[in-house]
């Protein structure tokens, strides 16, 4: 495998005449082992490395991924090369210059080496629905980073279980992810699974109306990420964002508070540094419903005369980890308060009609239970959620005392959420 060094690719970048450059050069080892029909269908191991380029000259810039790393001189070469036929970005202001001082940490180096087909049985022999279906994913990385400002190594890992259950025609879904082997919990999540599917058997066809909403922490975490988007400066920049113009303003109840931590070590994402190699940090979003920073590199922070979070994304700020602050009622005070509502344990296709507004709806699956007076009498189906996203923030009601980390396929960042309870949301149903 060709020996890359990202401090010296940077070195001959600027030879060639790029005014910054940052370089990445990833070592990964993946596993990934799907299952269907309480049978494991598939195991995969990959071990690559590749190549991050990103170049500038002036208000000119271009990046890249090299999956194939055999000719890098070449290609990095052809790179320098490409950036003088972009056009000026005017919105770019250059990138992290330091000097930075980062922090001591490692990764759980037990992952990559976990028997991976073994912890895929163990949440299959877990299940007490008919049958389950999934994938289990594990990822361990060494990332050598390099700009003209500052050099540094990192090392990430994190495991990943997505299950689905099934009783009859109702199912449930359950995840369990971390950072390290200890705090994953792969049977934990077949079982609610299985608990889910077998106590939404004979869901009945949801009605509309305006119900009182108990989330789950998969559930509000989904829907959350779909409107992520609104805390990058880029979107507020471009016009896109429900926070646009509300800085310092009530975006959401009191008893709501949502931090970015990058620094998180039991957070998925944790690392030592951005894209643009800046320390990662805690950045509170809104403390007690008000809207208090957005997400910015280097160059939104200098547009919007600020600091950068350390939340680059070359291009979008992005968040690593996001917080949801817990509440101090458990789960089933959550389900006594409520007297005519549903408990969603989760949902997918969350979809903006108004981005500047925050109109979304998105469509709850599996489990949905009916709660009348406090107690879960049954379960439903074929229901949408149509609302507003702030509208929604802001009738948050209640939080458990507890939150537990979410990511999958339609929570592509990891969220630790609570049980939210949210009142008076607007419920559709299918014109079929």
């Amino acid at each position: 495998m060709v020996e890359l060094d990202a401090s010296q690719m940077v070195k001959e970048a600027l030879k060639m005449g790029a005014d910054d450059a940052i370089i990445q050069v990833i070592k990964e080892k993946i596993q990934q082992v799907r299952f269907s029909h309480n049978e494991i269908t598939a195991a995969k191991e990959f071990n690559t490395k590749r190549a991050k380029i990103f170049v500038a000259k002036g208000k000119k810039k271009a990046q890249f991924t090299l999956e194939n790393v055999r000719d890098i001189g070449k290609d990095l070469k052809e790179s320098v090369k490409f950036v003088d036929m972009m056009q000026d970005n005017k919105d770019y202001y250059g990138i992290g210059k330091g000097p930075f001082t980062y922090r001591g940490r490692k990764a759980d180096r037990s992952i990559p080496e976990v028997n991976a087909v073994e912890l895929a049985s163990q949440a299959i022999e877990a299940r007490s629905a008919e049958r389950v279906a999934g994938v289990l994913f594990t990822q361990y990385q060494m990332v050598d980073f390099a700009s003209p400002y500052t050099e540094v190594e990192d090392e990430r890992s994190f495991i990943e279980l997505s299950v689905r259950a099934f009783e009859n025609q109702s199912s449930g879904h359950g995840v369990a992810c971390s950072s390290t082997l200890k705090g994953f919990d792969g049977v934990r999540a077949s079982e609610e699974a299985s608990e889910m599917a077998r106590n939404a058997k004979s869901p009945g066809l949801g009605k509309e109306g305006h119900y009182d909403l108990v989330f789950t922490p998969l559930c509000f975490a989904t829907m959350l990420a779909g409107g992520l988007y609104s805390v990058s400066a880029f979107f507020v920049d471009s016009g896109i964002s429900f926070f646009l113009n509300k800085m310092g303003e009530k975006v959401a109840s009191d008893k709501f508070t949502l931090t970015n931590d990058g620094t998180l070590e039991k957070g998925m994402f944790a690392s030592k540094f951005d894209e643009e190699g800046v320390p990662t940090k805690e950045t509170l979003l809104i403390e007690d419903g008000v809207l208090k920073s957005y997400l910015h590199n280097t160059s939104t922070a200098a547009k919007f005369e600020t600091e950068t979070t350390a939340n680059a994304g070359l291009d979008i700020p992005e968040p690593q980890n996001l917080v949801v602050k817990e509440g101090n009622q458990g789960f089933h005070d959550l389900i006594g308060e409520v007297r005519n509502g549903l408990m969603v344990t989760n949902t997918w296709y969350t979809r903006f009609q108004n981005y500047m507004t925050g109109d979304f709806s998105t469509i709850p699956r599996d489990a949905i239970l009916k709660i009348e007076n406090g107690e879960i009498v049954g379960s439903v189906k074929n229901i949408r959620i149509s609302d507003n996203m702030l509208r929604v923030l802001k009738n948050i009601d209640g939080l458990s005392n507890s939150t537990q980390q979410i990511r999958w396929w339609e929570c592509e960042h990891p969220v630790f959420s609570p049980y939210v309870l949210i009142r008076d949301v607007n419920i559709t149903t299918s014109t079929k």
